[in-house]
Protein backbone atom coordinates (compact mmCIF):
# COMPACT_ATOMS: atom_id res chain seq x y z
CA UNK A 1 0.00 0.00 0.00
CA UNK A 2 1.26 3.32 -0.76
CA UNK A 3 1.95 5.46 1.65
CA UNK A 4 -0.48 8.52 1.42
CA UNK A 5 -0.27 12.29 2.48
CA UNK A 6 -3.14 13.78 3.93
CA UNK A 7 -4.12 17.24 3.64
CA UNK A 8 -6.33 17.92 7.01
CA UNK A 9 -8.86 21.01 7.36
CA UNK A 10 -10.29 21.78 11.04
CA UNK A 11 -11.47 24.48 13.31
CA UNK A 12 -9.08 24.01 16.10
CA UNK A 13 -9.33 26.41 18.59
CA UNK A 14 -8.24 23.90 21.38
CA UNK A 15 -11.67 22.67 21.98
CA UNK A 16 -13.17 19.10 23.35
CA UNK A 17 -15.20 18.02 19.92
CA UNK A 18 -13.05 19.16 17.46
CA UNK A 19 -9.70 17.66 19.12
CA UNK A 20 -11.37 14.41 19.51
CA UNK A 21 -12.02 14.38 15.88
CA UNK A 22 -8.71 15.09 14.76
CA UNK A 23 -7.26 12.92 17.18
CA UNK A 24 -10.23 10.05 15.93
CA UNK A 25 -9.00 10.49 12.42
CA UNK A 26 -5.39 10.12 12.91
CA UNK A 27 -5.51 7.05 15.23
CA UNK A 28 -7.77 5.45 12.58
CA UNK A 29 -5.24 5.59 10.10
CA UNK A 30 -1.96 5.21 11.77
CA UNK A 31 -0.40 4.15 8.17
CA UNK A 32 -1.33 7.78 6.58
CA UNK A 33 0.55 10.79 7.30
CA UNK A 34 -1.66 14.06 7.67
CA UNK A 35 -0.71 17.43 7.15
CA UNK A 36 -2.47 20.51 8.89
CA UNK A 37 -1.38 24.34 9.31
CA UNK A 38 1.36 25.04 11.72
CA UNK A 39 -1.47 27.68 13.73
CA UNK A 40 -4.06 24.89 13.84
CA UNK A 41 -2.63 22.79 16.56
CA UNK A 42 -2.74 24.02 20.06
CA UNK A 43 -3.72 20.82 21.99
CA UNK A 44 -0.95 18.67 23.81
CA UNK A 45 -2.91 15.91 22.64
CA UNK A 46 -2.36 16.24 18.78
CA UNK A 47 0.78 17.45 19.20
CA UNK A 48 1.47 13.98 20.91
CA UNK A 49 0.10 12.55 17.31
CA UNK A 50 3.20 10.88 15.26
CA UNK A 51 1.12 11.07 12.27
CA UNK A 52 -0.22 14.54 12.65
CA UNK A 53 2.66 17.18 10.88
CA UNK A 54 2.04 21.03 11.55
CA UNK A 55 3.34 22.42 8.08
CA UNK A 56 4.42 25.49 6.83
CA UNK A 57 3.78 24.88 3.09
CA UNK A 58 -0.25 23.91 4.71
CA UNK A 59 -0.45 26.65 6.65
CA UNK A 60 0.62 29.46 3.69
CA UNK A 61 -1.87 27.23 1.57
CA UNK A 62 -4.42 28.13 3.98
CA UNK A 63 -3.81 31.46 4.16
CA UNK A 64 -3.98 31.83 0.62
CA UNK A 65 -7.14 30.53 0.10
CA UNK A 66 -8.55 32.42 2.72
CA UNK A 67 -6.90 35.52 1.40
CA UNK A 68 -8.83 35.12 -1.84
CA UNK A 69 -12.41 33.95 -0.16
CA UNK A 70 -12.42 37.46 1.60
CA UNK A 71 -11.15 39.09 -2.06
CA UNK A 72 -14.48 37.06 -3.57
CA UNK A 73 -16.95 38.57 -0.60
CA UNK A 74 -15.85 42.04 -1.82
CA UNK A 75 -16.33 41.42 -5.35
CA UNK A 76 -12.79 40.91 -6.54
CA UNK A 77 -11.79 38.17 -8.78
CA UNK A 78 -7.62 37.10 -8.17
CA UNK A 79 -6.84 33.94 -9.54
CA UNK A 80 -3.22 34.14 -8.20
CA UNK A 81 -3.61 33.33 -4.38
CA UNK A 82 -5.33 29.81 -5.64
CA UNK A 83 -2.43 29.32 -8.72
CA UNK A 84 0.00 29.45 -5.99
CA UNK A 85 -1.97 27.53 -3.39
CA UNK A 86 -2.03 24.82 -5.95
CA UNK A 87 1.55 24.07 -6.10
CA UNK A 88 1.63 23.92 -2.43
CA UNK A 89 -1.01 21.58 -2.21
CA UNK A 90 0.19 19.23 -5.09
CA UNK A 91 1.88 16.62 -3.20
CA UNK A 92 -1.47 15.93 -0.57
CA UNK A 93 -3.68 13.16 -3.17
CA UNK A 94 -6.26 13.68 -0.51
CA UNK A 95 -8.01 16.52 1.75
CA UNK A 96 -10.69 15.81 4.63
CA UNK A 97 -12.41 18.45 5.84
CA UNK A 98 -13.71 17.29 9.33
CA UNK A 99 -15.61 19.87 11.30
CA UNK A 100 -18.93 20.00 13.11
CA UNK A 101 -20.97 23.07 12.83
CA UNK A 102 -18.94 25.28 9.66
CA UNK A 103 -21.73 25.85 7.13
CA UNK A 104 -23.56 28.33 9.22
CA UNK A 105 -25.11 31.05 7.12
CA UNK A 106 -23.60 34.28 9.12
CA UNK A 107 -24.60 37.72 6.83
CA UNK A 108 -25.49 37.65 3.63
CA UNK A 109 -22.17 37.67 2.22
CA UNK A 110 -21.44 33.89 1.39
CA UNK A 111 -19.93 33.63 -1.50
CA UNK A 112 -16.21 33.30 -0.54
CA UNK A 113 -17.18 30.61 1.90
CA UNK A 114 -18.71 28.41 -1.12
CA UNK A 115 -15.38 29.79 -3.14
CA UNK A 116 -13.08 28.06 -0.42
CA UNK A 117 -14.83 25.16 -0.52
CA UNK A 118 -14.26 24.83 -4.27
CA UNK A 119 -10.89 25.39 -4.15
CA UNK A 120 -10.15 22.34 -1.92
CA UNK A 121 -11.64 20.37 -4.31
CA UNK A 122 -9.04 21.46 -6.72
CA UNK A 123 -6.27 21.24 -4.78
CA UNK A 124 -6.28 17.64 -3.79
CA UNK A 125 -7.52 14.69 -6.17
CA UNK A 126 -10.10 13.95 -3.59
CA UNK A 127 -11.73 15.92 -1.12
CA UNK A 128 -14.08 14.95 1.71
CA UNK A 129 -15.89 16.48 4.14
CA UNK A 130 -16.88 14.44 7.58
CA UNK A 131 -18.87 14.95 10.19
CA UNK A 132 -20.41 18.36 9.82
CA UNK A 133 -23.62 19.54 9.94
CA UNK A 134 -25.42 22.64 7.41
CA UNK A 135 -27.41 25.54 8.69
CA UNK A 136 -28.82 27.31 10.20
CA UNK A 137 -29.23 29.38 7.17
CA UNK A 138 -31.84 32.15 6.10
CA UNK A 139 -31.43 32.39 2.36
CA UNK A 140 -31.95 30.02 0.23
CA UNK A 141 -29.34 30.91 -2.22
CA UNK A 142 -27.17 30.26 0.65
CA UNK A 143 -28.12 26.17 0.17
CA UNK A 144 -28.04 26.31 -3.51
CA UNK A 145 -24.88 27.58 -4.16
CA UNK A 146 -23.30 25.07 -1.51
CA UNK A 147 -25.46 22.12 -3.37
CA UNK A 148 -23.95 23.17 -6.17
CA UNK A 149 -20.39 23.18 -4.51
CA UNK A 150 -20.95 19.83 -2.63
CA UNK A 151 -21.52 18.33 -6.35
CA UNK A 152 -17.70 18.64 -6.72
CA UNK A 153 -16.79 17.47 -3.46
CA UNK A 154 -15.78 13.30 -3.65
CA UNK A 155 -17.87 12.61 -0.52
CA UNK A 156 -19.73 14.61 2.15
CA UNK A 157 -21.23 12.85 5.32
CA UNK A 158 -23.09 14.71 7.39
CA UNK A 159 -23.85 13.87 10.91
CA UNK A 160 -27.70 14.21 11.03
CA UNK A 161 -30.26 13.41 8.79
CA UNK A 162 -31.34 16.94 8.43
CA UNK A 163 -28.17 18.58 6.55
CA UNK A 164 -28.68 15.44 4.09
CA UNK A 165 -31.98 15.80 3.73
CA UNK A 166 -31.29 19.81 2.40
CA UNK A 167 -29.12 18.06 -0.77
CA UNK A 168 -31.39 15.29 -1.36
CA UNK A 169 -30.22 15.30 -5.83
CA UNK A 170 -26.70 14.85 -4.71
CA UNK A 171 -25.31 10.98 -4.66
CA UNK A 172 -22.41 12.06 -2.94
CA UNK A 173 -24.00 13.22 -0.02
CA UNK A 174 -25.06 10.96 2.88
CA UNK A 175 -25.09 11.27 6.77
CA UNK A 176 -24.54 8.90 10.04
CA UNK A 177 -24.04 9.48 13.69
CA UNK A 178 -21.11 12.02 14.44
CA UNK A 179 -17.79 10.50 14.08
CA UNK A 180 -16.79 10.71 18.10
CA UNK A 181 -19.40 7.52 18.49
CA UNK A 182 -16.69 5.93 17.00
CA UNK A 183 -14.43 6.66 20.32
CA UNK A 184 -13.50 3.51 21.75
CA UNK A 185 -15.10 1.72 24.48
CA UNK A 186 -13.27 3.45 27.96
CA UNK A 187 -13.26 1.85 31.74
CA UNK A 188 -12.43 3.61 34.59
CA UNK A 189 -13.50 2.99 38.34
CA UNK A 190 -17.27 4.36 38.98
CA UNK A 191 -17.29 7.44 41.39
CA UNK A 192 -20.39 9.75 42.65
CA UNK A 193 -20.42 12.37 40.02
CA UNK A 194 -22.43 14.16 37.69
CA UNK A 195 -20.16 16.00 34.78
CA UNK A 196 -21.98 19.51 34.10
CA UNK A 197 -20.84 20.60 30.17
CA UNK A 198 -21.40 24.48 30.82
CA UNK A 199 -20.91 26.93 27.92
CA UNK A 200 -21.20 31.09 28.03
CA UNK A 201 -24.61 32.12 26.71
CA UNK A 202 -23.61 36.02 25.76
CA UNK A 203 -20.77 34.78 24.36
CA UNK A 204 -20.50 37.37 20.80
CA UNK A 205 -22.24 36.06 17.61
CA UNK A 206 -24.59 33.87 19.53
CA UNK A 207 -28.44 34.80 18.98
CA UNK A 208 -30.14 37.36 20.77
CA UNK A 209 -32.45 35.32 22.46
CA UNK A 210 -29.59 32.89 23.79
CA UNK A 211 -28.01 35.65 25.11
CA UNK A 212 -31.08 36.81 27.51
CA UNK A 213 -31.52 33.68 28.77
CA UNK A 214 -27.86 33.86 30.28
CA UNK A 215 -29.16 34.39 33.43
CA UNK A 216 -31.81 32.20 34.04
CA UNK A 217 -29.47 29.30 32.29
CA UNK A 218 -26.94 29.85 35.33
CA UNK A 219 -29.41 29.72 37.78
CA UNK A 220 -30.66 26.88 36.78
CA UNK A 221 -27.33 24.88 36.36
CA UNK A 222 -26.84 25.83 40.20
CA UNK A 223 -29.86 24.59 40.97
CA UNK A 224 -29.16 21.66 39.27
CA UNK A 225 -26.04 21.33 41.06
CA UNK A 226 -27.28 21.85 44.25
CA UNK A 227 -30.17 19.03 44.30
CA UNK A 228 -27.58 16.63 42.60
CA UNK A 229 -25.49 17.60 45.51
CA UNK A 230 -28.18 16.90 48.39
CA UNK A 231 -28.59 13.10 46.45
CA UNK A 232 -25.11 12.49 47.59
CA UNK A 233 -23.54 13.48 43.86
CA UNK A 234 -20.33 15.77 43.61
CA UNK A 235 -21.00 18.04 40.68
CA UNK A 236 -18.28 19.18 38.56
CA UNK A 237 -18.57 22.21 36.05
CA UNK A 238 -17.04 20.71 32.50
CA UNK A 239 -15.52 23.68 30.34
CA UNK A 240 -14.89 22.35 26.71
CA UNK A 241 -13.60 25.74 25.40
CA UNK A 242 -11.42 28.57 26.85
CA UNK A 243 -11.05 30.29 23.95
CA UNK A 244 -15.37 30.41 24.38
CA UNK A 245 -15.09 31.56 27.97
CA UNK A 246 -16.74 28.42 29.35
CA UNK A 247 -14.42 28.35 32.09
CA UNK A 248 -15.33 31.69 33.60
CA UNK A 249 -19.32 29.83 33.57
CA UNK A 250 -17.93 27.41 35.02
CA UNK A 251 -15.81 28.87 37.88
CA UNK A 252 -18.82 30.72 38.34
CA UNK A 253 -20.76 28.40 39.33
CA UNK A 254 -18.48 26.51 41.51
CA UNK A 255 -18.38 29.67 43.46
CA UNK A 256 -22.21 29.61 43.91
CA UNK A 257 -22.12 26.36 44.98
CA UNK A 258 -19.61 26.84 47.80
CA UNK A 259 -21.03 30.14 48.87
CA UNK A 260 -24.46 28.39 49.25
CA UNK A 261 -22.44 25.57 51.56
CA UNK A 262 -22.13 23.15 49.07
CA UNK A 263 -19.20 21.83 49.12
CA UNK A 264 -18.92 19.19 46.20
CA UNK A 265 -18.11 20.78 43.18
CA UNK A 266 -15.15 21.17 41.24
CA UNK A 267 -14.01 22.58 37.58
CA UNK A 268 -12.33 20.86 34.83
CA UNK A 269 -11.31 23.22 32.22
CA UNK A 270 -9.73 21.54 28.71
CA UNK A 271 -6.43 22.32 28.86
CA UNK A 272 -5.95 19.95 25.34
CA UNK A 273 -5.34 16.52 27.60
CA UNK A 274 -7.92 14.66 25.90
CA UNK A 275 -7.36 11.42 28.00
CA UNK A 276 -7.76 13.14 31.48
CA UNK A 277 -11.10 14.56 29.95
CA UNK A 278 -12.33 11.38 28.73
CA UNK A 279 -11.46 9.58 31.92
CA UNK A 280 -13.02 11.72 34.36
CA UNK A 281 -16.46 11.52 32.27
CA UNK A 282 -15.73 7.65 31.66
CA UNK A 283 -15.70 7.86 35.50
CA UNK A 284 -18.76 9.77 36.35
CA UNK A 285 -22.34 8.66 36.95
CA UNK A 286 -24.27 11.05 34.63
CA UNK A 287 -24.08 14.08 32.23
CA UNK A 288 -26.01 17.35 31.96
CA UNK A 289 -24.84 18.38 28.83
CA UNK A 290 -24.80 22.34 27.45
CA UNK A 291 -21.98 21.31 24.95
CA UNK A 292 -22.79 18.90 21.76
CA UNK A 293 -19.93 17.04 22.14
CA UNK A 294 -20.68 16.53 26.05
CA UNK A 295 -23.93 15.33 25.05
CA UNK A 296 -22.14 12.88 22.55
CA UNK A 297 -18.99 11.52 24.46
CA UNK A 298 -21.51 11.01 27.15
CA UNK A 299 -23.85 8.44 25.29
CA UNK A 300 -20.67 6.71 23.74
CA UNK A 301 -19.18 6.04 27.79
CA UNK A 302 -22.15 4.70 28.78
CA UNK A 303 -23.64 7.30 31.08
CA UNK A 304 -27.42 8.73 31.70
CA UNK A 305 -27.24 12.38 29.58
CA UNK A 306 -29.73 15.48 29.99
CA UNK A 307 -29.07 17.52 26.97
CA UNK A 308 -29.31 21.63 27.49
CA UNK A 309 -30.07 22.27 23.95
CA UNK A 310 -28.85 25.71 22.71
CA UNK A 311 -28.53 25.10 18.69
CA UNK A 312 -30.20 23.48 16.02
CA UNK A 313 -27.26 21.36 15.80
CA UNK A 314 -28.12 19.50 18.95
CA UNK A 315 -31.93 19.39 17.91
CA UNK A 316 -30.99 17.75 14.93
CA UNK A 317 -29.11 15.10 16.43
CA UNK A 318 -31.65 14.69 18.67
CA UNK A 319 -33.78 13.74 16.05
CA UNK A 320 -31.73 10.73 15.01
CA UNK A 321 -31.11 9.21 18.46
CA UNK A 322 -33.74 7.27 20.73
CA UNK A 323 -32.33 9.12 24.17
CA UNK A 324 -33.56 11.21 26.30
CA UNK A 325 -33.93 14.75 24.36
CA UNK A 326 -33.50 17.14 27.93
CA UNK A 327 -34.25 20.58 27.93
CA UNK A 328 -33.91 23.43 25.46
CA UNK A 329 -32.05 26.72 26.86
CA UNK A 330 -34.80 29.51 25.81
CA UNK A 331 -37.00 27.83 28.09
CA UNK A 332 -34.68 26.22 30.95
CA UNK A 333 -36.46 28.82 33.01
CA UNK A 334 -39.60 26.69 33.39
CA UNK A 335 -37.98 23.71 34.59
CA UNK A 336 -37.94 22.49 38.05
CA UNK A 337 -34.83 21.50 39.41
CA UNK A 338 -35.82 19.06 41.90
CA UNK A 339 -37.85 17.25 39.60
CA UNK A 340 -35.07 17.35 36.57
CA UNK A 341 -32.60 15.45 39.06
CA UNK A 342 -34.69 12.91 39.60
CA UNK A 343 -35.40 12.32 36.05
CA UNK A 344 -31.58 12.36 35.33
CA UNK A 345 -30.70 9.66 37.99
CA UNK A 346 -33.43 7.92 36.77
CA UNK A 347 -32.24 7.56 33.52
CA UNK A 348 -31.07 4.13 32.26
CA UNK A 349 -27.23 3.72 30.24
CA UNK A 350 -27.88 4.09 26.88
CA UNK A 351 -27.63 1.46 24.17
CA UNK A 352 -25.55 2.88 22.20
CA UNK A 353 -24.52 -0.13 20.16
CA UNK A 354 -26.38 0.22 16.57
CA UNK A 355 -25.27 4.17 16.50
CA UNK A 356 -21.49 3.23 17.22
CA UNK A 357 -21.67 0.63 14.82
CA UNK A 358 -23.14 3.39 11.89
CA UNK A 359 -20.79 5.78 13.28
CA UNK A 360 -18.50 3.89 11.41
CA UNK A 361 -19.62 4.73 8.24
CA UNK A 362 -18.62 8.42 8.85
CA UNK A 363 -15.26 7.70 7.16
CA UNK A 364 -16.15 4.89 5.10
CA UNK A 365 -15.22 7.31 1.99
CA UNK A 366 -11.91 7.74 3.61
CA UNK A 367 -11.23 3.46 4.43
CA UNK A 368 -11.73 3.26 0.69
CA UNK A 369 -8.62 5.79 0.37
CA UNK A 370 -6.59 5.13 2.98
CA UNK A 371 -7.16 1.62 5.03
CA UNK A 372 -4.40 -0.74 4.50
CA UNK A 373 -6.88 -4.04 5.35
CA UNK A 374 -9.85 -2.42 3.39
CA UNK A 375 -11.22 -5.62 1.59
Amino acid sequence: MQHKKVLVYAFLANNVGDDLFVRLLCERYPQATFYISRQAVRSASLRALPNLKPSRRVTLAVKLTGLEAKLVNRGIRCALPFRIARLLSRRYPVGVYIAGSVFVQRGKRWAGGVRRQLQRTLLTRSYLIVSANFGPYADEGYRADYAACFARVTDVCFRDSYSKALFPALSNVRWAPDAAFTLAARERPARPVAMLSVLLCSRAGRPEALRRMEPAYEQKLFELACRLQERGLETCFAAFCADQRDDEVARRLEARCREAGFANASVLCYDGDLDALLDAFAACRCVVASRFHAMVIGWRLGKPVMPLCYDDKMRHALQDVPFFAGYDILRIDQVDARAAADELLALPAPDCADICRRAQAQFAALDALLKEDRP
